[in-house]
């Protein structure tokens, strides 16, 4: 049961650190976890851990999103009980949910930048080379100014 809650509320802890960057929070960021979520559905084949926690997560974000909220966990911690859950998954899987989850902070963080505007900033940048670290993945490539 903890290792599903930590996976359930990962893409928040991920929201949470890249949106939190740099204050305050869009909608547009907001919308772009949604859509992120959305996406997982068909991004992990069917019968495997990716698939059933983004359906899990997109069947239930608002409940999950007042349940992280309510936690009061850092996003940190989060994303280390996530990591720690994923050990107990095969290896191609958990790979496969920490390059998810990566790739949607990055993409996070491109959804706040203003029309025209393709740069993340330095500030998200930095969170999101954290949230690298955190899952034990490489620094994905974001665009800069």
């Amino acid at each position: 049961r903890d290792d599903w809650e930590a996976l359930l509320q990962a893409p928040f802890a991920v929201y949470s650190t890249v949106a939190g960057a740099d204050e305050p929070a869009t909608e547009a960021q907001f919308r772009r976890l949604g859509d992120e979520i959305l996406a997982g559905q068909g991004a992990f084949p069917d019968a495997t851990i990716g698939r059933a926690m983004a359906e899990a997560v997109a069947a239930n974000v608002d409940m999950l999103w007042g349940a992280y909220h309510a936690s009061g966990r850092k996003p940190h911690d989060v994303i280390k009980r996530a990591v720690k859950a994923l050990g107990r998954a095969p290896d191609d899987e958990a790979v496969a949910i920490r390059d998810w989850l990566l790739a949607m902070a990055v993409r996070i963080a491109e959804a706040s930048r203003m029309a025209g505007e393709a740069a993340v900033s330095p500030v998200e940048t930095s969170a999101i080379r954290d949230l690298a670290g955190w899952l034990q993945r490489p620094m994905p490539e974001t665009p800069q100014d």
